[in-house]
């Protein structure tokens, strides 16, 4: 979704509606987002609103989608749907790039970085599969309580020590 400096400035594009579906290449999602496991069924609806006098563009975007991510406990892909509403300025005045304004380059709008940014800040920390549990021992483990820990350490022996283990018992 791209949108041309010129084709702004053309006095009936001032307002304009778009509606788009967006793919990330498999490549992006898996350099740059690392706990996102894939993207599917990203839909970008939304209006805009082109200022020539202060060369703004701002953008009321709707962003559906679906990111695939691992469980937190069994590292299982999870399908987990988002929204963003959201509302964002776009400058082609590289000046004022302090102003809490993405800045555009070469006068061309590129929605698509913009859409990708915003996905990221919204993936999840931490995800649970439905039904997934903690796994309690595996091979060369087991999962233990602080009770079992301490009872564990006060029945151990320093093995410094363990001679004379034998030595009382004679």
């Amino acid at each position: 979704m791209k949108w041309t400096y010129a084709w702004l400035n053309r006095p009936e594009n001032a307002n304009f509606t778009f509606e788009e579906h967006l793919e990330f290449d498999e490549s992006l999602i898996k350099t740059k987002a690392s706990s996102l496991l894939d993207l599917n069924e990203v839909k970008v609806t939304g209006n805009g609103h082109y200022s020539p006098s202060t060369e703004h563009l701002t953008l009321r975007l709707d962003i559906l989608g679906e990111m695939i991510v691992p469980c937190a406990l069994t590292l299982e892909p999870v399908p987990y749907p988002f929204r963003i509403e959201t509302e964002e300025v776009l400058s082609f005045n590289p000046e004022e790039k302090d102003d809490g304004f993405w800045i555009i380059q070469n006068k061309v709008v590129d929605l698509t970085e913009i859409v990708w940014q915003l996905i990221c800040l919204e993936i999840p920390l931490k995800v649970i599969k439905e039904g997934a549990s903690i796994k309690k021992s595996g091979e060369g483990w087991r999962l233990i309580s602080e009770e079992e820990q301490a009872s564990e350490k006060e029945n151990e022996i320093d093995p410094r020590l363990a001679k004379l283990k034998d030595y009382f018992k004679k």
